[in-house]
């Protein structure tokens, strides 16, 4: 795919459940290689935005472009394709298979993501990028502290070279100084991949990591239309 000025492009984007409209951004636009910070307290629609960012969800009406793709337009199968080909997930909960280890969690990404490259070599280079010993790789993944799963996590999202990569609430579990440095790790890592970075969590004090922030309650225009 050829590089494209924005990585995000919303006009008129809306989305409701059954007639009530939860979420609606009038226009929005996030460049190629950006860190964002996007803040938003419980409801107030961050977790559908990051949906139909990913594909998960399809908008009720409007235009959702990601990396020059329309999404509106795609059927189930061709958005979860472009998923697992062109963005990187990390989940709150990290979503890993406990009984696998951390190499055939690993596994199932890459083979879903159909990667470009020889995905084994990759995997070395991300877990030395995150200060993961390789013997990690065959530990069973329930087996990890919850920091270790939090930096397996990021080389699972990372393992297709996604154009971009969403992260949902990923310090909640972590004391302040673990959370920092996984902050700082985790941007250093993008840095060397140069991937776009949405970060999606309620905690204000986040914020002066990243070079834009975004609020929900600016962001999202549910309540005026109403």
């Amino acid at each position: 795919m050829e590089p494209v000025a924005d990585a995000i492009s919303v006009h008129g984007l809306r989305f409701a459940y059954a007639s009530e409209t939860v979420l609606y951004i009038p226009e929005w636009r996030i460049a190629s290689g950006a860190r964002v910070f996007l803040r938003g307290a419980s409801g107030s629609g961050k977790s559908t935005l990051l949906n139909l960012l990913c594909g998960m969800l399809r908008p009720s009406s409007g235009e959702l472009k990601v990396l020059g793709q329309d999404l509106t337009g795609m059927g189930n199968h061709a958005r979860d394709k472009f998923r697992a080909r062109h963005l990187g997930v990390v989940f709150q909960q990290f979503n890993l298979i406990p009984w696998l280890t951390v190499r055939e969690n690993i596994k199932l990404a890459a083979h879903f993501g159909s990667s470009r490259r020889e995905w084994q070599d990759y995997l070395v280079e991300l877990m030395q990028r995150v200060n993961l010993p390789a013997a990690l790789l065959e530990q069973k993944a329930g087996a990890l502290s919850i920091g270790q799963q939090q930096r397996v996590a990021v080389v699972r999202a990372l393992i297709n070279q996604p154009e971009i990569l969403l992260v949902d609430e990923p310090t909640s579990a972590l004391d302040q100084d673990n959370r920092d440095a996984f902050i700082e790790l985790l941007l250093r890592t993008l840095d060397a991949c140069g991937a776009t970075l949405i970060f999606v969590s309620h905690d204000r004090s986040l914020a002066g990591h990243f070079s834009t922030q975004v609020d929900m309650a600016e962001l999202n225009h549910a309540e005026r239309v109403a």
